[in-house]
């Protein structure tokens, strides 16, 4: 039996130099793929949540376009 795909979207980018040794210093044992997929996961968790309307409907100063 084959093990299911549970993640099925890739991103290939450029980043700056010295992004990847900057990476690898944070990273520790963790697989390199996890790393990134974690720290992708919460930045965009932060990103929504810091863009989410407030109670009362209204989205913040800064998120608005």
């Amino acid at each position: 039996m084959t093990k299911p795909r549970i993640f099925d979207e890739a991103f290939h980018f450029r980043a700056r130099a010295g992004t990847k040794a900057r990476l690898d210093a944070l990273r520790g044992e963790v697989r390199q793929g996890d790393f990134i997929r974690l720290l992708i996961e919460e930045a965009l968790d932060r990103r929504e949540a810091d863009n989410a309307p407030d109670q009362r409907g209204e989205v913040p100063k800064a998120s608005k376009k």
